[in-house]
């Protein structure tokens, strides 16, 4: 615990959970209510933060982009920093660049694929591959992998986002059921999955970053900074494109905390009522505040 009193506490920013993402259509869900969490801890709470971007035409997503040009910006290396949650999602911070400089999508499935197909093999044993376990023992496939690249969503132009309405439960379920077709182990699905997470970073720099912003090194947090196999897939592929690859760890941070120092950071952002998304990022026609106040 923090050993914090409430007193001590100026705001709590509160993401909440994403439950649905349509920016297509304008719409998004975050559960996880801010006025709950300021009734039962007395603080000022900033949550659902996604809206006021989609009101202006944006993506709704992502969001961290700012706070981490705030926090990584170096006047002489372009910075990748690549997130690996349930889904991947990059910012390119150029170097020496301004906020209108910085751009960010989504790469593509992070441990979503990863970890439902090990839930799904295991008949739910497995929440997920804890340590790579399961990939480490397989091999990938290299016919799933290329029929896993078509997907339409890799070549779709930036600035772009998705979630588990395309990468979820059925995608799941299909992927698992062409591997079985294939004769593939639990381990070669797994594997192939973990490759392709790996795969859709380095095509993701080359369609959309190395022509613009030749990087010096990419900083990768989330959870699957932990999965040993899948790290080793991501520094691969990015050595072959002379890019340097550390965790979040290696250059004094912490994955577990950063996306909680992200949050407080556009919490404070809107108590004092300035503008926190950028639209190079997610594609909205100006800067606005983000995040509705529960008192």
């Amino acid at each position: 615990m923090a050993g914090l009193a409430p007193a001590d506490v100026s705001v709590v920013g509160s993401h909440g959970q994403t439950i649905y993402h349509a920016p297509e259509a304008g719409f998004t869900v975050q559960i996880g209510e801010g006025a709950v969490i300021a009734a039962r801890t007395g603080i000022p709470c900033v949550s659902d933060f996604r809206p006021a971007d989609l009101a202006v035409g944006g993506q709704g997503a992502p969001l961290v982009p700012f706070t981490e040009y705030l926090l990584y910006r170096e006047p002489d290396r372009t910075l990748l920093l690549q997130n690996i949650g349930g889904i991947g999602n990059v910012t390119v911070i150029p170097a020496g660049c301004g906020p209108e400089d910085v751009y960010a999508f989504d790469t593509g499935p992070g441990n979503m694929l990863i970890d439902g197909v090990a839930s799904l093999v295991t008949g739910g044993a497995l929440a997920m591959d804890a340590g790579g376990a399961l990939a480490a023992r397989g091999r990938v496939s290299e016919t799933l992998l290329g029929e896993l690249r078509q997907d339409a969503y890799y070549a779709m132009p930036v600035p772009k986002s998705t979630g588990r309405e395309r990468f979820g439960a059925d995608y799941v379920e299909r992927i698992v059921r062409r591997g079985r077709e294939l004769g593939l182990s639990d381990a070669d699905l797994t594997a192939t999955v973990t490759r392709l997470t790996a795969w859709s970073i380095g095509d993701a720099y080359d369609r959309f970053i190395a022509g613009r912003h030749a990087a010096d090194l990419m900083i990768v947090g989330g959870g699957g900074s932990y999965n040993p196999v899948l790290m080793r897939d991501l520094a691969a592929e990015m050595a072959a494109r002379g890019v340097a690859v550390a965790t979040q760890e290696a250059v004094g941070g912490s994955s577990d905390a950063k996306e909680a120092i992200a949050f407080a950071l556009l919490a404070d952002y809107a108590m004092a009522r300035q503008p926190a998304n950028l639209p190079a990022a997610t594609g909205a026609a100006r800067p606005v505040v983000l995040g509705k106040i529960s008192y």
